[in-house]
């Protein structure tokens, strides 16, 4: 069992457009410090970056949703006054592992959560939540389908405020 988090930009490309390119290469050197240095210090491994967006993963739900937290509380606080609003999901599940990244329904799922996600919220699905056995406060809980997957899922708030 591991916990896979994603983290993705909230309009990321109207952003860009109005700093420019140059000051948004910039900002995106600070986001990504940001995230590589929060998942270091919380015990997760960097699976790969995707443009404005990262892939985490993490051995236990309790140390990705201490480090989604921390990048919130960080980001929250803006870039040189400019907001920077992320979208973050987690699930936890079981996931192959092959050359440096992770594949599977896991992987699926959380990529899902964080899309559902609004800028500067955390969502976790019911079996993250379930393995943070009450170590977080949460919202909650949401039904809701999960784009191209089967069925209705629970999401959680992580109220990292």
């Amino acid at each position: 069992m591991l916990t896979i988090m994603f983290t993705d930009l909230e309009g990321s490309t109207v952003l860009m457009e109005s700093l420019g390119e140059e000051r948004w290469l910039e900002l995106l050197e600070w986001h990504d410090a940001i995230v590589k240095q929060k998942t270091a210090v919380f015990g997760g491994t960097v699976v790969k970056g995707q443009g404005d967006g990262f892939m985490l993963a993490f051995p236990a739900a309790g140390s990705a949703a201490a480090c989604a937290s921390a990048i919130q509380r960080s980001f929250s606080e803006g870039w040189t006054g400019v907001p920077v609003p992320a979208r973050i999901g987690l699930h936890t599940g079981n996931a192959k592992a092959e050359g440096g990244d992770f594949f599977g329904r896991t992987v699926v799922v959380a990529a899902r959560v964080s899309s559902l996600a609004s800028g500067g919220e955390i969502l976790v699905s019911q079996s993250a939540q379930d393995d943070l056995a009450g170590a977080f406060p949460l919202s909650g809980p949401r039904s809701t389908a999960l784009r191209g997957l089967n069925g209705t899922y629970t999401v959680f708030e992580l109220m990292w405020r």
